[in-house]
């Protein structure tokens, strides 16, 4: 007749490779509401349960490499929103592909910041407080200062025309635009 250790070996080798292939399915849409609790195992199947294990560890670090290149993404992408454009990933801080991920984001930025950067016409970026966030070459040749002398300098500082903390500033209407 059957043999009752090995019936209960394949039926925890069953139930593991399909909680493994849903976790891994999950994974590649994105969904990381996963469940990687091992099932009981019977005395038999402690070799398997300690390769799962090796799995299930596997997974949980591939989610959390996953979750740290989204907080870092996001972190970067709210600096830049804010005109902090010198704001980069850290693509040394991540593995293999990640790491790669990571530095095409940042060729991404430096791109589009270097198209900001080659105009000839001077521009920057201030935050409400009105602290210059980013300046290009042409505004910081005109100003007579480097662009790092000039971040988180207050425009009506630097610029100082009579328009200046009026409502008629041009740093001002084109705030009030943006509401």
């Amino acid at each position: 007749g059957p043999d009752p250790a090995q019936e209960a070996k394949d039926e925890y080798l069953y139930m593991e490779l399909e909680r493994l292939v849903m976790s891994m399915g999950q994974l590649a849409i994105g969904e990381f509401e996963i469940d990687v609790d091992a099932f009981d195992f019977p005395p038999e199947a402690e070799d398997l349960a300690a390769m799962f294990g090796v799995v299930t560890e596997s997974i949980q670090g591939t989610m959390n490499a996953i979750r740290s290149l989204i907080h870092e993404i996001d972190t970067v992408a709210l600096d830049v929103l804010k005109g902090r454009l010198a704001a980069r990933a850290d693509a040394a801080a991540h593995a293999g592909e990640y790491s790669q991920l990571m530095s095409g984001f940042n060729g991404t930025l430096d791109a589009l910041v270097g198209h900001l950067d080659a105009m000839p016409i001077p521009a920057f970026i201030i935050d409400r407080e009105y602290l210059l966030q980013y300046v290009n070459p042409a505004a910081a040749k005109l100003l007579g200062r480097s662009r790092e002398e000039l971040t988180d300098l207050r425009c009506h500082d630097v610029v100082a025309t009579e328009h200046c903390g009026s409502p008629s500033c041009g740093c001002h209407k084109s705030m009030e635009a943006r509401e």
